[in-house]
């Protein structure tokens, strides 16, 4: 499962950050955040709400595309977000900065990668959570209860919601062939929760 959530900024109370996560401790984060969202939380402080809570990650991606669009980017003068992409892949419309650019260059510029910093690279690039960090995150959620109006607002977010035929095949296409189960008794009345919620 995965999230949904958006930032807002409390001087003017406007949306200006729109992100994914496979759980909430993406949403508090504060680590990996780019320039721009710095300088506005320097400057006025944020306020975190989740807007989906319980979708698959490839629909989160598309809900994070759509809230993009929806909201536009300050990055290339259409909108408010501060993202720097168009969302669902992690770089898809990054344009970076000239200065960027050349930043890039001259650090890159007869660099040779040892086997060791290629070995730590694609292990941080790895989805596999270390214990440590699974147990960060634990303690980071730990005693976090949703409010009855965030209940409601979820709620009423999923009501009378279809998927186009589009996104449909796309959540066959990714789920084909990946196992899905056996599921515990308490993993089953969860999900079967989740249905209730989402459709009642």
């Amino acid at each position: 499962m995965a999230i949904v959530y958006r930032h807002i900024r409390l001087d003017t109370r406007q949306p200006f950050y729109i992100g994914i996560g496979v759980n909430e401790a993406r949403a508090y984060s504060i680590k990996n955040r780019n320039k721009h969202w710095c300088n506005i939380v320097d400057k006025c402080g944020y306020e975190v709400q989740i807007l989906f809570d319980d979708l698959d990650y490839e629909e989160a991606k598309l809900k994070e595309v759509e809230f993009i669009t929806l909201y536009g980017r300050n990055n290339i003068s259409n909108g408010l977000l501060c993202n720097l992409t168009d969302g669902g892949d992690g770089s898809l419309g990054y344009k970076p900065t000239e200065e960027a650019l050349l930043k890039i260059s001259k650090t890159s510029k007869g660099r040779v990668k040892t086997k060791e910093q290629i070995d730590k690279w694609k292990q941080n690039m790895s989805f596999t959570k270390s214990e440590e960090t699974k147990e960060k995150i634990r303690q980071t959620l730990l005693g976090k209860k949703h409010t009855e109006e965030r209940k409601d607002n979820q709620r009423k977010a999923h009501l009378g919601k279809t998927l186009s035929e589009e996104t449909k095949q796309k959540l066959k296409d990714y789920w084909t062939g990946k196992k899905r189960g056996p599921f515990s008794e308490e993993h089953k009345q969860k999900l079967s929760e989740a249905r209730k919620r989402r459709y009642s």
